[in-house]
């Protein structure tokens, strides 16, 4: 097997499935059992205590066999969930690298160890892999394995492996987790199949102390009117520390005391507050050492028809190979830790698609928190689904290329009706069909795509922060819209640490869609949605009003003797630079030191059809995308 098992591959393998083809989903595919352990041996953490995301150590863990011993040729092992195996690098070739690991038992030198990102899954070590859900044996697929080569493993002998057993140590993830499970397995008969052990070692990764402060605003703001601010005190890696209880004051743009002592519980606060004047603005939250800024918003007498909401519409639980326990969690977090507006689930096929109906029903709130269904389908060519209603059905099967989705959902769903609406993610790596993502397209289904996640960015061959290995020009979104394709640009997520909104998972931190929308209401997202006017952006919250001919960003415009293209952007931090692109040239960058740039410019189009968009750059490298506007000169 190619040593190189992509993530989409890892699914259809430890699945069973046939990686071509549209694949049925049927529910026996997925009914195993629980893989628990016969034999009595345990295991346990010695050292150390905790763990703190983000930062490395040395951790021992300690295996007591059981009553019976495990001759030449059987092993043990120990693994690690999916969602951490980028991070949670094992190697046991050179000792003076990071994530170094060592087995030692009573006889000297008595395992060979071998270690790989897919262990597991490449060799099925196990009778039952299971789906990649809940936990299963397939999604514990990255660790190391330790063969017995010299003398039986004797009843009750005491077996250490050392991760990171140098200098270097080894490196946790930055999200804090729940019960981190180090899985030990054993092979007791040397058939190359292993069993669980009953109770395999867990513990927190927990929050550092608290770095800075976050402050989450709505985006649109009418003078004069109360509105709620959320508060959080979080790490250096975006890690709510709950440890935080003491009391800050909010500031204006203007250094004008706002509100004074407000306090703070189990890392977070919550307050009521109001602006008195228009104009833009970004709070400033203080509290002893710690501070911070909330997101930019702007504030009028009337409102604007269309105002921005914000979302994280893409990212995973344990219903498939995420790692928080439930849905509701999830949607828990990105309302109440990472004050968002909009929020979606998108798991892994429909391992259990009635509670993902039930919860996205459940914590939608008109006016508050707008939920979407949403799943992940798809092989080699990923795409993301979103549904209409929250009673519609799981798509049917998982297609693997651009013209089976196309063909699975013009047959499933009523796409003319916008039923369903589809999209490519991390589209940019070296993998998929060469007609992905832009060479099949069908304007009734795809309707966005997501420039940027936690995997990279896809906007431009050579463009900062990219999915690893990306090196296709025709797969980048400027390639889509030279090729004429229509789309709104979002980013979100895809956090796997169950952390929408605020999500240091993976390779790069957040990943952000902003939808504009009459209302915070299921219709108005949806319709915002479909519609184009979306824009994306990575983890600061960059106000963007960018127009031409007064039309906003997703219309298309009909081309008229004067084509003024005007904008207002307002950034986190004061410093930042924003580019016009005009069928993907450059035409002028402006720069600001206040935190915001207003901009009102002629376009000159060329014969047929154009399109011009926004992108803007903040000097933490902070970034975020508008979705163009089309201007026809025919």
């Amino acid at each position: 097997m190619d040593k190189k098992l992509s993530r989409r591959a890892f699914v259809v393998n430890s699945t069973g499935f046939v990686a071509s083809g549209a694949i049925l989903l049927n529910a026996a595919d997925f009914a195993h059992a629980e893989n628990a352990s016969i034999i009595q041996t345990k295991a346990e953490i010695i050292k150390p205590e905790t763990l703190i995301a983000g930062k490395a150590y040395e951790i021992v863990i300690e295996v007591t066999n059981g009553s019976e011993p495990i001759p030449v040729g059987g092993a043990v092992m120990l693994t690690v969930h999916h969602a951490v195996g980028h991070v949670i690098k094992f190697q046991v070739n050179n000792p003076n690298s990071p994530g170094y690991v060592t087995v030692k038992g009573k006889t000297a030198d008595n395992f060979r160890l071998e270690t790989d990102e897919w262990l597991t899954v490449k060799e099925k070590l196990f009778a039952d892999m299971g789906p990649p859900s809940r936990s299963s044996n397939s999604l514990f697929h990255k660790g190391v394995l330790a063969t017995v080569t010299k003398k039986p493993v004797e009843p009750h002998e005491k077996i250490r492996f050392t991760l990171g057993a140098n200098a270097e140590k080894l490196a946790m993830p930055d999200s804090e987790i729940s019960e981190h499970e180090f899985r030990i397995s054993t092979d007791t008969d040397g058939d190359r199949k292993f069993e669980n052990i009953a109770a395999s070692p867990v513990i927190d990764i927990l929050a550092d102390n608290a770095a800075s402060l976050a402050a989450f605003v709505p985006a649109d703001i009418q003078a004069g009117k109360e509105f709620e601010m959320l508060i959080r005190a979080e790490d250096g890696n975006l890690n709510t520390d709950f440890r935080f209880n003491a009391a800050a004051d909010i500031f204006d743009e203007q250094e004008r005391l706002i509100k004074r002592g407000v306090r703070f519980e189990n890392g977070l606060a919550k307050t009521i507050i109001s602006a008195a004047k228009p104009g833009h603005q970004r709070f400033r939250i203080r509290s002893g050492q710690l501070s911070g800024r909330s997101n930019p918003c702007m504030v009028s007498t009337d409102m604007p028809k269309y105002k921005i909401f914000w979302g994280d519409i893409h990212g995973h639980t344990d219903v498939s190979d995420g790692l928080r326990k439930t849905i509701d969690e999830y949607y828990e977090y990105g309302r109440d830790q990472a004050g968002l507006d909009v929020c979606a689930v998108t798991d892994h096929g429909y391992f259990d698609w009635p509670q993902t109906k039930n919860s996205a029903k459940k914590f939608y709130q008109p006016h508050k928190f707008v939920t979407i269904l949403g799943q992940e389908g798809g092989t080699t060519d990923h795409i993301n689904y979103y549904f209409k209603s929250f009673d519609e059905d799981h798509i049917q099967t998982w297609p693997s290329t651009l013209e089976g989705v196309i063909e699975q959902l013009n047959k499933q769903y009523d796409v003319k009706n916008r039923a369903v609406i589809a999209g490519p993610h991390h589209f940019t790596y070296n993998r998929g069909s060469d007609d992905y993502p832009f060479g099949i397209w069908d304007e009734n289904i795809f309707r966005f795509v997501e420039v940027c996640s936690s995997h990279g960015t896809s906007e431009y061959l050579g463009n900062p922060n990219p999915c690893p290995g990306a090196c296709q020009e025709f797969k980048f979104m400027q390639a889509g819209l030279a090729k004429g394709r229509k789309f709104g640009v979002i980013g979100s997520s895809d956090t796997h640490s169950s952390q929408p909104g605020r999500n240091s998972w993976s390779y790069y931190r957040g990943g952000l869609v902003a939808f504009l929308a009459e209302d915070l209401t299921f219709d108005s997202i949806w319709d915002a949605f479909y519609n184009y006017r979306v824009y994306a952006a990575a983890l600061d919250r960059i106000y963007i009003d960018f127009k031409i001919n007064g039309s906003p960003m997703g219309t298309t415009v009909k081309s008229s003797t004067s084509n003024t293209a005007a904008y207002t952007v307002i950034g986190k931090t004061d410093k930042l630079n924003v580019t016009l692109i005009h069928n993907n040239k450059e035409i002028r960058t402006d720069s600001c030191d206040n935190g915001i740039v207003k901009v009102e410019t002629e376009l000159a189009p060329e014969p047929g059809s154009n399109f011009a968009y926004l992108r803007v750059v903040e000097d933490n490298s902070q970034r975020a995308w508008s979705t163009p506007i089309w201007i026809d000169n025919s």
